[in-house]
């Protein structure tokens, strides 16, 4: 009986240390989110869309940094999940602090092989209650082909470095799609 006692005590005592340290490491990001929206605390956020190697037109690996209010973060190909329509790889939400005055600026780079690098400034306006999809990826794009609902909006163009190996007319895109804290469900 002592033996059966002295087993429970320690169960117990491992389940409350493991049960701490649970706590610990959920805890250490909370700057970022998985969920398939931000949380509603959050005064905005910006998840990201981008090629990695495997789909790319162009071999590269991408880099995504931005200021979230605090401290620069930065985003890369490790960071990227299967988003909930199973289609496309994502990141997870990100925690941004809108500035006073003026936009961000995310710095996108992709290195491509042999230590080549394209690197990409897009100004970013971040208003509060709005949450944003960021799409960075290399394509050629087509002037004549017409806007849908829900198409990215203030789409740039960067060229990209003349060593990398790409199709004729590819550059970098970025654009990004916004929700409001009101309808991020809405369609788009």
């Amino acid at each position: 009986m002592r033996y059966i006692r002295a087993i429970h005590v320690s169960a117990l005592a491992l389940l409350g240390t493991s049960m701490s340290c649970v706590g610990i490491l959920s805890a250490g990001r909370v700057d970022s989110n998985p969920d398939a929206e931000p949380p509603t605390s959050w005064p905005a956020a910006m998840q990201f869309v981008f090629q990695d190697t495997s789909r790319a037109r162009a071999a590269h690996t991408t880099r995504i940094e931005f200021h979230n209010g605090k401290a620069v973060q930065a985003v890369t190909n490790r960071d990227l999940v299967s988003a909930s329509n199973g289609r496309e790889l994502i990141t997870p939400w990100y925690r941004v602090s809108p500035p006073r005055e003026g936009s961000l600026t995310l710095r996108v780079s992709l290195n491509h092989p042999g230590g080549r690098r394209t690197v990409a400034d897009y100004p970013f306006r971040v208003e509060r209650d709005n949450f944003y999809t960021v799409y960075a990826a290399v394509y050629k794009r087509d002037p004549n082909s017409p806007p849908w609902v829900g198409m990215p909006i203030n789409e740039r163009g960067y060229p990209l470095n003349p060593a990398a190996t790409v199709q004729p007319g590819d550059s970098l895109w970025i654009a990004f799609q916004v929700h409001s804290r009101d309808c991020f469900g809405c369609p788009r």
